[in-house]
């Protein structure tokens, strides 16, 4: 859902080497291992689990898998096997435009500790990125949707630049009761985030965390007032559901409806990519 500077490009791209983490886990006692491998150009996210058969372990981390999201984030495939507490991973990689990764893992639950955005955006930056010849694709808003729920509501409506806005009824911990945006392809966005107070901090979180669900990046307004996980949930379903509202473009089909945006924020986009993906653009 969030653009850097690594986003702005119009080729797919993975990491340029692995990454490989470990930490103990206090409940069973034994070490869980991470892996992040560089995957194929089209081949999208996935993990595996490498404690189960490996013809049962595929899972995809998108809207199509999703069973659960209190407490943690539940994952899913058709045999039953599930993965936990995957969003702030998946946060960090649609931040630092990663297309394309095999994540293994030994466990059903992502490591508790260090396991922050922030934690994940070091280690993916340290390891770098490989560009791809693969165009990239986007979901681009064409019509409006809300949802409500509780004291909330959300909607996405278009937007030539991708942006959210949070507004809180009360936040007690701080002086940002008045609406927040954020425009998701500054490239500062993630420092921005330092401004505001862990409440408000944790709600945008919650709303990236969740919207990075979809399989591509989505180009549009996001608003929310009063969320929680459960509305952003709910936002996510709609969108999922009201089909007629988006269609799949390609980034360089989005560069020419914007007017050249994303080449007025990076003069780098990559070697040409080629191959479009089998989603078809639509008007």
């Amino acid at each position: 859902m969030m653009y850097t500077s690594a986003d702005i490009r119009t080729a797919q791209a993975t990491l340029a080497e692995a990454i490989e983490y470990r930490e103990p886990d206090t409940l069973s006692r034994r070490t869980v291992s991470l892996r992040l491998s560089p995957a194929p150009a089209g081949s999208g996210i996935q993990i595996l689990r490498r404690d189960v058969d490996v013809e049962r372990g595929l899972i995809t981390p998108d809207w199509h898998h999703l069973v659960e999201v209190q407490p943690v984030t539940i994952l899913s495939n058709a045999a039953g096997t599930h993965v936990r507490g995957i969003e702030p991973l998946l946060f960090a990689l649609r931040v630092c435009g990663i297309d394309n990764l095999l994540i293994e893992i030994d466990h059903d639950e992502l490591p508790e500790c260090e396991t922050g955005v922030e934690a994940w955006l070091g280690r993916i930056r340290a390891a770098g990125l490989q560009t791809q010849h693969l165009l990239r694709y986007g979901i681009w808003m064409r019509g409006h949707l809300e949802v409500h729920q509780g004291e909330g509501f959300a909607l996405i409506r278009p937007c030539i630049v991708p942006s959210l806005t949070i507004e809180l009824r009360h936040d007690v911990f701080s002086q940002y009761c008045r609406p927040i945006t954020l425009n998701l392809i500054d490239r500062e966005v993630t420092s921005t985030l330092n401004d505001f107070s862990e409440n408000l901090r944790n709600r945008i979180h919650d709303c990236l965390s969740i919207l990075a669900l979809t399989d591509v990046p989505l180009f549009g307004q996001v608003y929310c007032y009063n969320p929680d996980i459960d509305l952003c949930h709910a936002l996510l379903e709609q969108l999922r559901k009201q089909r007629d509202t988006w269609c799949y473009q390609s980034y360089a089909a989005i560069n020419r409806l914007t007017g050249g945006i994303l080449d007025s924020i990076s003069s780098v986009s990559g070697p040409a990519a080629s191959n479009p993906d089998p989603r078809n653009e639509a008007g």
